[in-house]
Protein backbone atom coordinates (compact mmCIF):
# COMPACT_ATOMS: atom_id res chain seq x y z
CA UNK A 1 0.00 0.00 0.00
CA UNK A 2 2.67 2.55 0.77
CA UNK A 3 4.10 1.92 -2.74
CA UNK A 4 0.88 2.49 -4.00
CA UNK A 5 0.28 6.08 -1.99
CA UNK A 6 4.06 7.02 -3.30
CA UNK A 7 3.83 6.12 -6.90
CA UNK A 8 0.06 8.14 -6.79
CA UNK A 9 2.48 11.39 -5.02
CA UNK A 10 4.79 11.08 -7.72
CA UNK A 11 2.20 10.63 -11.07
CA UNK A 12 0.46 13.69 -9.18
CA UNK A 13 4.33 15.82 -8.88
CA UNK A 14 5.02 14.88 -12.48
CA UNK A 15 1.67 16.43 -13.29
CA UNK A 16 2.23 19.56 -11.30
CA UNK A 17 5.49 19.94 -12.56
CA UNK A 18 4.77 19.42 -16.04
CA UNK A 19 1.47 21.97 -15.65
CA UNK A 20 3.31 24.48 -13.99
CA UNK A 21 6.37 24.76 -16.22
CA UNK A 22 4.96 24.32 -19.46
CA UNK A 23 1.37 25.58 -19.63
CA UNK A 24 1.02 27.98 -22.06
CA UNK A 25 -2.04 27.76 -24.39
CA UNK A 26 -1.76 31.58 -25.46
CA UNK A 27 -4.89 32.58 -23.76
CA UNK A 28 -5.28 35.67 -21.78
CA UNK A 29 -6.59 34.37 -18.34
CA UNK A 30 -10.33 36.28 -17.37
CA UNK A 31 -10.39 35.53 -13.46
CA UNK A 32 -13.31 35.03 -12.04
CA UNK A 33 -13.33 33.16 -8.91
CA UNK A 34 -14.46 32.42 -5.36
CA UNK A 35 -10.81 31.69 -4.11
CA UNK A 36 -9.39 34.23 -1.32
CA UNK A 37 -6.12 33.90 0.77
CA UNK A 38 -2.51 34.19 0.96
CA UNK A 39 -0.38 31.42 2.15
CA UNK A 40 2.70 32.83 4.10
CA UNK A 41 5.91 30.50 3.88
CA UNK A 42 8.88 30.20 5.77
CA UNK A 43 12.19 27.96 5.84
CA UNK A 44 14.84 27.27 3.80
CA UNK A 45 13.63 27.51 0.29
CA UNK A 46 11.89 30.84 0.94
CA UNK A 47 15.36 31.96 -0.93
CA UNK A 48 14.54 30.46 -4.21
CA UNK A 49 10.32 30.64 -3.94
CA UNK A 50 9.49 33.83 -2.04
CA UNK A 51 7.25 34.15 1.21
CA UNK A 52 4.08 34.52 0.04
CA UNK A 53 1.80 32.66 -2.48
CA UNK A 54 -1.64 34.18 -3.45
CA UNK A 55 -4.60 32.23 -4.57
CA UNK A 56 -5.81 32.68 -7.81
CA UNK A 57 -8.31 29.52 -8.37
CA UNK A 58 -9.72 26.43 -6.29
CA UNK A 59 -11.44 23.23 -7.86
CA UNK A 60 -13.09 20.56 -5.78
CA UNK A 61 -13.34 16.60 -6.05
CA UNK A 62 -11.66 16.96 -9.49
CA UNK A 63 -11.01 13.00 -9.41
CA UNK A 64 -10.09 13.39 -13.54
CA UNK A 65 -6.94 15.16 -12.61
CA UNK A 66 -5.96 13.99 -9.06
CA UNK A 67 -7.92 10.49 -8.47
CA UNK A 68 -8.88 11.52 -5.06
CA UNK A 69 -12.55 13.02 -4.14
CA UNK A 70 -12.33 14.48 -1.20
CA UNK A 71 -9.56 16.82 -2.18
CA UNK A 72 -8.48 20.40 -3.45
CA UNK A 73 -6.51 21.81 -6.15
CA UNK A 74 -5.14 25.24 -5.63
CA UNK A 75 -3.41 27.62 -8.40
CA UNK A 76 -1.60 31.04 -8.46
CA UNK A 77 -3.44 34.35 -8.97
CA UNK A 78 -3.70 35.10 -12.56
CA UNK A 79 -4.52 31.43 -12.95
CA UNK A 80 -7.73 29.08 -13.58
CA UNK A 81 -8.73 25.55 -13.82
CA UNK A 82 -11.04 24.58 -16.69
CA UNK A 83 -14.40 23.11 -15.82
CA UNK A 84 -13.83 20.73 -18.73
CA UNK A 85 -12.71 17.13 -17.79
CA UNK A 86 -9.12 15.78 -17.81
CA UNK A 87 -9.04 13.69 -21.36
CA UNK A 88 -6.48 11.34 -19.52
CA UNK A 89 -6.14 9.41 -16.17
CA UNK A 90 -5.70 11.07 -12.94
CA UNK A 91 -1.91 12.48 -12.61
CA UNK A 92 -0.97 11.85 -16.45
CA UNK A 93 0.99 15.08 -17.62
CA UNK A 94 -0.70 15.36 -21.06
CA UNK A 95 -3.74 17.05 -18.53
CA UNK A 96 -1.71 20.18 -18.42
CA UNK A 97 -4.32 21.77 -20.74
CA UNK A 98 -7.12 22.08 -17.89
CA UNK A 99 -4.95 24.97 -16.24
CA UNK A 100 -4.91 28.22 -17.78
CA UNK A 101 -2.05 30.61 -17.04
CA UNK A 102 -1.13 33.85 -17.78
CA UNK A 103 2.39 33.42 -16.92
CA UNK A 104 3.78 29.63 -17.03
CA UNK A 105 7.16 30.35 -16.12
CA UNK A 106 6.44 31.37 -12.50
CA UNK A 107 3.25 30.33 -10.66
CA UNK A 108 2.17 27.19 -8.30
CA UNK A 109 0.14 24.19 -8.04
CA UNK A 110 -0.95 22.68 -4.66
CA UNK A 111 -3.04 19.50 -4.13
CA UNK A 112 -4.62 19.27 -0.89
CA UNK A 113 -6.23 16.53 1.10
CA UNK A 114 -6.81 15.85 4.23
CA UNK A 115 -3.58 14.75 6.02
CA UNK A 116 -1.51 15.24 2.81
CA UNK A 117 -0.11 18.07 0.57
CA UNK A 118 1.42 17.62 -2.89
CA UNK A 119 2.79 21.04 -4.33
CA UNK A 120 5.04 22.39 -6.88
CA UNK A 121 6.10 25.82 -6.94
CA UNK A 122 7.96 27.19 -10.68
CA UNK A 123 10.02 30.23 -10.42
CA UNK A 124 11.54 30.97 -13.50
CA UNK A 125 10.71 27.55 -15.18
CA UNK A 126 12.31 25.79 -11.85
CA UNK A 127 9.99 23.53 -10.00
CA UNK A 128 10.80 22.97 -6.51
CA UNK A 129 7.97 20.17 -5.49
CA UNK A 130 7.31 19.58 -1.73
CA UNK A 131 5.02 17.21 -0.06
CA UNK A 132 3.89 16.21 3.72
CA UNK A 133 1.45 13.34 4.56
CA UNK A 134 0.08 11.76 7.71
CA UNK A 135 -0.69 9.19 7.01
CA UNK A 136 1.71 6.87 5.63
CA UNK A 137 5.40 9.02 6.63
CA UNK A 138 6.13 9.01 3.19
CA UNK A 139 7.13 12.53 3.48
CA UNK A 140 7.55 14.67 6.93
CA UNK A 141 4.27 14.67 8.42
CA UNK A 142 1.97 17.78 7.62
CA UNK A 143 1.33 18.96 11.18
CA UNK A 144 -1.46 21.11 11.98
CA UNK A 145 -3.50 20.89 7.75
CA UNK A 146 -7.31 21.45 8.83
CA UNK A 147 -8.96 20.75 5.08
CA UNK A 148 -12.93 21.89 5.85
CA UNK A 149 -14.67 21.03 2.60
CA UNK A 150 -18.07 21.97 4.04
CA UNK A 151 -17.12 24.91 4.88
CA UNK A 152 -15.27 25.82 1.61
CA UNK A 153 -11.82 26.38 3.83
CA UNK A 154 -8.55 25.00 4.62
CA UNK A 155 -6.35 25.97 7.23
CA UNK A 156 -2.45 25.54 7.15
CA UNK A 157 -1.34 26.23 10.72
CA UNK A 158 2.87 25.88 11.57
CA UNK A 159 2.19 23.09 8.15
CA UNK A 160 5.04 21.72 7.20
CA UNK A 161 6.09 20.07 3.80
CA UNK A 162 9.16 18.34 3.14
CA UNK A 163 11.72 19.17 -0.69
CA UNK A 164 11.04 16.33 -2.26
CA UNK A 165 14.58 16.74 -3.77
CA UNK A 166 16.65 18.27 -0.89
CA UNK A 167 14.65 17.65 2.11
CA UNK A 168 14.37 20.96 3.43
CA UNK A 169 11.12 22.52 5.31
CA UNK A 170 9.18 24.55 4.23
CA UNK A 171 6.56 26.05 6.70
CA UNK A 172 2.53 27.28 5.30
CA UNK A 173 0.38 29.46 7.25
CA UNK A 174 -2.85 30.96 6.44
CA UNK A 175 -6.54 30.42 5.71
CA UNK A 176 -7.79 30.12 1.98
CA UNK A 177 -11.38 29.59 1.41
CA UNK A 178 -13.69 29.70 -1.84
Amino acid sequence: MKSLYKTHFLFLFLLLVIGCSNSDNGNNVDIDTNAKGTILLSGEDTSEVGTTLIVGDIVEGRVDLTGIEDSIIIVEEGATISDDPAPFPPGDPRNVAVFNRSDPNNGFVIVVKDGAISMSIVVESLPYTHACDSEFNIFTNCGSLDLILNENKVIFTDTTVENTDTGAILTLNGTITW
